[in-house]
């Protein structure tokens, strides 16, 4: 089955043991269900021809996603051909000789490189715990409460030690990063119990209606994003034409897009892809020919790899985009610095809603991440089945893709006039 409270609260014990296998997870994780009624979450892999079987923890006092987390690792241990017991047993000699660590050390030395091995958020879960809770780091482990936790969420709220209250939704993102450092000790045999068990998320109106780009903003936005481009290619130009009267070779000429953003601001609004999802992506995971793109398992946040189609407005302009600049390095849009993997585009983004403002105010709130919003809400507000939707944005459960997108305002009207024509 597929794990999820309700069902795992729904198994009853029997006469004897048994295991439940987790149909919508990772391969390999289950659950193992006593005659005492106690359900522990274990994990079976095969490895040098032998099968074994590890422990992770039991339930509720280790959540689903947490198990699933775990597993994940274990998971990319055997796929390097390390034995997740053996690792675990040797964490559990050398917990006895650290049992005293500072969370600071735990975090640089165990935590933070098992997350840069297994997950694809393992910069910001990092820079969270960096940030956030850098005043528990000269805490040892044990001596971490639930205390702790909730002072830092009141504090938080409040916005004490911040420039304004964090909403809940990023309370409980940081909440749960820290929970994952905790469930991590335990699972290796630093702490006997995670000091978090039993803090629950705040609860988030996920009904409340999302911010989307709207038609003015877009003009706006487009508008200087084009303005930009138009006055670096103008430089470049003048540049040239100074070099050419002192016989100088000139520098490359722009054409059409000197600058990363437009394409991949573009992109992200027309496919709703993920800022880290755009960061990664590779030109062979663009075909021209087809017309599609694939978001690779190894960078979607799912882990699932799904392909969406690409509008010809988009193909063409990522066509340019690639021509303008021939590069031997695969990423579409690397790092103009490095040349690496765009980690942020922040102060290019601030940047340009900064300017953007100037004529339309209203913009000045909309943040990344609110192009996904405004790619899901345009297609569902032109009848793409929920279903469709969810497969585009890549999301596992359908009630995540439900939370995207709302209901147009029309709808509801239209919905109540239907009603008062009824004649009773």
């Amino acid at each position: 089955m597929r794990f999820s409270n309700r069902s795992i609260k729904a198994l009853s014990s029997k006469d004897t043991k048994y295991r439940v296998w987790d149909k919508g997870g990772l391969t390999g994780l289950y659950l193992m269900v006593m005659p005492t009624g106690t359900k522990t979450f274990r994990y079976f892999y095969r490895l040098n021809g032998l099968s074994q079987d590890i422990k992770i923890g039991r339930y509720p006092t280790l959540s689903i996603d947490e198990a699933r987390s775990i597993a994940k690792g274990y998971a990319a241990q055997i796929a390097n051909r390390i034995s997740p017991i053996e690792e675990k047993n040797k964490a559990a000699q050398q917990a006895k000789l650290d049992e005293n660590a500072l969370l600071g050390e735990y975090l640089n030395n165990q935590y933070a490189p098992w997350v840069r091995a297994t997950k694809k958020s393992a910069h910001e879960t990092l820079r969270m715990l960096n940030v956030d809770f850098k005043h528990l780091h000269k805490r040892r482990l044990k001596e971490v409460t639930k205390q702790d936790a909730i002072t830092w969420i009141i504090n938080a709220t409040s916005g004490t030690g911040y420039k304004r209250p964090l909403n809940k939704s990023t309370i409980n993102r940081r909440i749960a990063a820290l929970k994952g450092l905790f469930t991590h000790a335990v699972s290796e045999g630093h702490i006997t119990s995670s000091p978090l068990s039993g803090i629950k998320n705040q609860r988030v109106d996920n009904h409340a209606k999302e911010r989307i780009l709207s038609a003015e903003e877009h003009g706006a936005l487009f508008g200087v994003i084009t303005t930009r481009d138009r006055i670096i290619r103008d430089e470049r130009q003048r540049t040239n034409e100074w070099r050419a009267a002192r016989n100088m070779e000139p520098l490359p000429s722009f054409k059409l897009i000197n600058n990363y953003i437009f394409p991949l601001i573009t992109l992200m609004l027309y496919t709703g892809i993920r800022r880290n999802e755009a960061f990664s992506l590779e030109w062979n995971d663009i075909d021209f020919q087809g017309k599609m793109l694939t978001v690779r398992g190894d960078i979607a946040k799912s882990g699932q790899t799904r392909r969406i189609p690409l509008a010809m407005e988009t193909l063409n302009l990522l066509e340019m985009w690639k021509d303008e600049h021939k590069s031997e390095n695969p990423l579409v849009f690397p790092s103009p610095s490095t040349g690496k993997k765009l980690t942020t585009i922040k102060t290019a983004w601030n940047n340009i809603i900064k300017d953007a403002s100037k004529e339309c105010p209203s913009i000045a709130d909309l943040n990344l991440h609110a192009l996904r919003h405004t790619f899901a809400t345009n297609l569902m507000s032109k009848g793409v089945h929920v279903m469709v939707l969810q497969s585009l944005l890549g999301h596992q459960d359908i009630k995540t893709t439900q939370r995207y997108v709302h209901v147009q305002d029309t709808d509801r009207e239209q919905a109540i006039r239907a009603i008062s024509a009824i004649d009773y």
